[in-house]
């Protein structure tokens, strides 16, 4: 695919890739435990799931990824997290879907891909204009082809796909949410461990670090550093079972669309 940007990894990646995979491993009975409840978490997607641990990761992970961006999520915007595993993380359809979801309460058109030209702003300032909304389509449809395909690891898959994700910035609101999400999505389609611990907390957390790396990554037309960050964010929620530390000040930075 020729839209997926470069990555260089650093130097410790190798080592940091194998310290998640051992600590996955080490994992297995929880992992067990997460696909046994798949069965009964099905009958209870609609109602009160009495899986709590799942129930708190879902709630963890909203509350989390919205107050990155200085927002609260409403019920209808948590639903999204509970049917994560009935997603297909391959598909645009869902990707649309998930995003009615989590946004039909405050974005007009909620599910559809943007019609006019979009920037990332902080205060008046534009830091990222988005690509040309006549591109979404097929861009979007290429990278999901290559994320499903490549050789590469999953863990770095799934940090590409969230980079080139809001390099697309295929909705005019709400990119930044769905873009977490999905990488959720991927993980956990990798190993559902990853539908009970949340990585959003440790990206709140670190959330001038995440934002930082995001625009070192643009800067250098090189994903290499978000995706340095987001495996030593995913690193961290294993350890720790993503609790952060303490709460972080909210963001100022929000989607603009751009009248030509």
């Amino acid at each position: 695919m020729n839209n997926i940007p470069k990555y260089t990894l650093w130097r410790s990646a190798e080592a940091v890739l194998l310290e998640i995979e051992g600590l996955l491993a080490g994992m297995a009975e929880l992992t067990e435990m997460s696909e046994m409840a798949e069965a009964e978490e099905k009958k209870d997607l609609q109602g009160s799931n009495k899986n709590q641990a799942r129930v708190q990761a879902w709630h963890a992970m909203a509350e989390a990824s919205f107050a990155i961006e200085g927002l609260e999520p409403d019920e209808a915007a948590e639903k999204v997290y509970r049917l994560l595993p009935e997603l297909d993380p391959f598909s645009v359809d869902d990707i649309k879907k998930a995003h009615r979801l989590m946004m039909g309460n405050q974005l007009a058109g909620a599910g559809t891909f943007r019609r006019e030209e979009a920037g990332i702003f902080e205060g008046e300032a534009m830091i990222y204009r988005a690509g040309a909304h006549e591109d979404i389509p097929h861009r979007l449809e290429d990278l999901l082809s290559w994320t499903r395909d490549a050789k590469e690891h999953p863990l770095i898959k799934s940090c590409v796909f969230h980079y080139e994700f809001e390099a697309i910035h295929p909705f005019a609101d709400g990119n930044g949410r769905m873009g977490r999400l999905w990488q959720t999505l991927l993980l956990g389609h990798w190993n559902p461990i990853f539908f009970r611990i949340p990585v959003d907390p440790i990206i709140q957390h670190h959330q001038e670090g995440y934002y930082g790396s995001l625009l070192e990554s643009d800067q250098l037309g090189d994903c290499g550093p978000l995706i340095q960050f987001l495996c030593g964010a995913i690193l961290e929620a294993l350890k720790g079972r993503g609790e952060p530390r303490k709460k972080v000040r909210k963001s100022r930075r929000h989607t603009r669309l751009i009248e030509e």
